[in-house]
C-alpha cells in the first residue's frame, strides 16, 4: 500500500534536510526537499534514493536522465520540466500538478498518480 503521509514513509525518520541549489549528475540520498520554489533548477542525470519532495515548486527542471527510486512527491507543482528518458521505481505522487511537462521515453516502474492534475504531460514511448 502506497504511503498516505510523510510519516508513513518507511525511510522518514531517516531523512534530512535538502541544503543549498539541485546539481546535475549528484546523489540524493534520504533527502527531504520541502517548500522549495526551484527556478531552472539543473538535475540532469542525478540519482534521487529515498527521497521526499514536499510543497515544491518546479518552473523549467532539466532532469534527463535521472532516476528517481523510492521517491514521494506531495504537492509538488511542475511546469515546463524536461523529464526525459527518466527512471522511476516505487515512486508515489500525491495532489501534484504538472503542466507542460516532457516525460518522453520515462521508464514508470510501480509508480502511483493519487489525485493529481496531468495537463499537457507527454508521456510518449
Amino acid at each position: 500500500m502506497a504511503p498516505e503521509t510523510l510519516a508513513d514513509l518507511p525511510y522518514a525518520a531517516s531523512l534530512s534536510p535538502h541544503q543549498g541549489p539541485l546539481a546535475a549528475d549528484t546523489d540524493y540520498d534520504g533527502v527531504h526537499f520541502d517548500g522549495l520554489d526551484l527556478a531552472a533548477p539543473r538535475g540532469a542525470g542525478s540519482r534521487f534514493i529515498e527521497c521526499a519532495v514536499t510543497k515544491v515548486t518546479v518552473q523549467d527542471g532539466r532532469f534527463r536522465l535521472a532516476r528517481f527510486n523510492d521517491v514521494w512527491l506531495s504537492d509538488v507543482r511542475l511546469t515546463a520540466a524536461e523529464l526525459t528518458e527518466t527512471a522511476w521505481t516505487d515512486a508515489v505522487w500525491s495532489g501534484c500538478v504538472a503542466a507542460g511537462v516532457t516525460m518522453d521515453a520515462a521508464g514508470l516502474r510501480r509508480v502511483r498518480f493519487r489525485n493529481c492534475k496531468l495537463d499537457g504531460v507527454n508521456l510518449r514511448s
